[in-house]
């Protein structure tokens, strides 16, 4: 079993998008606060636009190889470039993941637990169940969604008593560059989702493919701007924005009989089980297209491993530099992951067409 059906793709997709956006908040916020929202919703609404008109675009042209469509769209030289472009960006991903479950879990839960000893447990789990075959991912896909889901509803439950949801207003009081490079932002955090159309060419039946994006989109997006508006009404907005994991203080909120900390097991199992999850899939989303362009070895699982442990090291050295890199992230996959191949994918539409009229 190497392939995928529509109703797996719902947990890839998810899986990709849902966690970063909900457990960094406050790098999102910086410009317009209270509003954030605001330009979430705005990001969301692109995001669809976009995720839209690609697959449109693959559809009409029958093509859902991302290797196949960079070649066709730029030729040998220039696609293998700007593969290689792409699969750096996926790497980058890749370690940001490792990075960021590592410094949440060292500043927060295990401070007297090195780093380089909490990686060594996360980038194993990732290659363990991420150089496994296709059925070993989606299985542990499948059930970690559906967890992070029960999890998370939970913690809606019980942590809305303390939301003060008048926080969210007023609105409209930044300026027009603000909502513009929050809007940005936001959009770049989204923009993992798009990482999900490396599977689609392993969906074997492609005529629901559609079903399954519609569905995933919907859970996404409704899942991240209430997990965003929900964080901006427990805290000021100004407090927010100096927290670097918000949803770990949200949490330790929830009152039970008098015993504080109880919402606590949730969050932390929702954030582990997310950020793996994340790990494996953009693990797996790394070896499709190394095998789509016919670079895959048996040992590049543990190159790849071996180079996102270095740089996740590395990045975790000091908390505030870590948060800057993280945002820096957010234009970088912006531009690499849904910019670049976006025109590529108009460019390969254009081309694709002119060659069938050249052939007939």
């Amino acid at each position: 079993m190497n392939q995928f059906n529509w109703k797996h793709y719902i947990f890839i997709g998810i899986a990709f998008v849902v966690v970063p956006i909900k457990t960094y908040t406050s790098i999102y916020l910086k410009e317009t606060y209270n509003e954030s929202w605001i330009p979430l919703i705005i990001a969301s609404l692109i995001l669809c636009l976009y995720v839209y008109f690609s697959m449109r675009i693959f559809k009409k042209n029958n093509c859902y190889d991302i290797s196949k469509i960079y070649h066709i769209a730029l030729g040998n030289f220039f696609g293998k470039a700007f593969l290689v472009l792409l699969l750096l960006t996926i790497l980058l991903s890749l370690t940001e993941t490792a990075a960021v479950l590592t410094s949440l879990l060292h500043t927060n839960l295990l401070i007297e637990t090195p780093i380089w000893y909490g990686l060594i447990f996360i980038l194993g789990t990732g290659l363990l169940v991420g150089g496994k075959g296709t059925k070993s991912v989606i299985l542990t896909i499948m059930v970690s969604v559906i967890i992070i889901a029960f999890f998370g509803i939970n913690l809606s439950i019980l942590t809305f008593k303390y939301k003060d949801f008048s926080r969210l207003l007023p609105v409209f009081q930044r300026s027009f560059g603000d909502y513009t490079i929050s809007t940005l932002r936001f959009l770049g955090g989204l923009s993992y989702y798009v990482l999900s159309f490396i599977y689609l060419d392993r969906i074997h039946v492609k005529d629901k493919i559609n079903r399954g994006v519609i569905i995933s989109l919907i859970f996404v997006i409704q899942l991240i701007v209430v997990s965003v508006a929900g964080m901006i009404a427990t805290f000021e907005s100004s407090r927010l924005t100096n927290m670097t994991y918000p949803s770990l203080f949200q949490t330790q909120l929830i009152e039970d009989n008098n015993l504080l900390g109880v919402g606590e097991i949730f969050v932390i199992l929702q954030i582990m089980l997310g950020w793996i999850v994340r790990y494996v899939v953009i693990f797996k989303a790394i070896i499709i297209l190394l095998e789509q362009l016919k670079w895959d070895r048996p040992y590049i699982k543990y190159i790849i491993t071996g180079i996102a442990y270095v740089f996740a090291y590395i990045a975790n050295y000091n908390l505030f530099q870590f948060r800057k890199i993280l945002d820096m992230c957010n234009f970088i996959v912006l531009i690499n992951i849904l910019l670049i191949p976006g025109t590529i994918y108009v460019i390969f539409h254009f081309r694709n067409k002119k060659n069938k009229q050249q052939l007939v």
